[in-house]
């Protein structure tokens, strides 16, 4: 997944998924926090279209998407990602499947092939809430993350020091199996470091103490 509060990725990235068989589902660069959400305007039409336009070639990318954890709670049946957003991308490119947000609960309830999930030339509107059978996609969960709408396993309430708890005891209270429906996990991870091999070329030597070259705290 392309997450949506990141960035549009080189095109050396979209190239080489495209040569090893990798399948994207692609978030526009939208987020409901810090002013990242659209804006209903010619300016944000323009760059959503560019975007598409400049994309869409690459067979990689299988499914479009709205927008990183935008989906609304409230009871409703369209906004401005189903009523101005999604119609720019269709506009530029009607071959895809498309989905409201990453994630989206229950979907559309109309606008889409309920087959394919490809536009189909109704307008776009969303299942209120609690009208959907089962929930589709979810975020989630985050090992020692923090978050007041999505799962977290052995979480915390702030970024603080913690045992590690390894081996890690998973409070799993969810039924699996092949009786019970799908869900499509979407996002999840833990809260920790990155590799001193991935962040190694990005720092300047003098940056690689353990201290970042800074004092060390009393």
């Amino acid at each position: 997944r392309v997450w949506g509060g990141g960035a549009i990725l080189p095109n050396s990235f979209y190239e080489s998924c495209d040569e090893m068989g990798i399948l994207l589902y692609h978030d526009l660069m939208f987020v409901e926090e810090q002013f990242h959400s659209p804006q209903r305007n010619e300016e944000v039409e323009d760059e959503i279209k560019y975007i598409v336009r400049i994309l869409s070639s690459h067979p990689s990318i299988v499914m479009w998407n709205g927008c990183n954890e935008c989906e609304r709670t409230q009871n409703i049946t369209h906004d401005i990602y189903s009523d101005f957003v999604m119609k720019c991308v269709v506009h530029e490119d009607p071959t895809r499947p498309i989905w409201p947000s990453s994630p989206s609960v229950s979907g559309w309830k109309t606008g889409v092939n309920t087959m394919t999930g490809l536009p189909n030339g109704q307008p776009f509107t969303y299942w209120p809430s609690g009208m959907s059978n089962h929930i589709i996609e979810i975020h989630g969960p985050y090992l020692h993350g923090s978050s007041v709408r999505y799962p977290t396993v052995n979480g915390h309430p702030s970024n603080s020091t913690f045992d590690t708890n390894i081996p890690i005891i998973l409070r799993n209270t969810t039924k699996v199996g092949p009786k019970y429906p799908n869900q499509f996990i979407s996002e999840f991870g833990a809260s920790a470091y990155s590799s001193f091999e991935s962040m190694g070329v990005t720092i300047s030597k003098e940056y690689w103490s353990i201290h970042g070259n800074a004092e060390a705290d009393n």
